[in-house]
């Protein structure tokens, strides 16, 4: 998997074009579990560090998305959920 390195970097390294659509929508849905306490009152929140971290990977994986065309419908039900985190520097 590719390192996360900044805004706009990922069409250098386009980590999550090897991921299947399953597993692609799997760690989206991932992101949007592991980030949404932070936007809700409830629930535990992550840090600053590791929430800039997600929210890199989840711009990066909007990215392949579009590439894609997939169904952001197909993310939002977890559909053949593999937990895949992003790595860090």
């Amino acid at each position: 998997m590719g390192k996360l390195t900044g805004a706009g970097q990922y069409s250098n390294d386009k980590y999550l074009s090897s991921f299947s659509e399953g597993n692609l929508c799997g760690y989206g849905y991932n992101l949007i579990e592991t980030m949404k306490h932070n936007f809700l009152k409830t629930g535990p929140k992550i840090s600053e560090e590791k929430m800039s971290l997600f929210g890199k990977a989840w711009t990066y994986f909007l990215e392949e998305v579009s590439i894609r065309g997939i169904d952001m419908r197909r993310v939002n039900r977890g559909e053949n959920l593999k937990i895949l985190k992003p790595k860090s520097d």
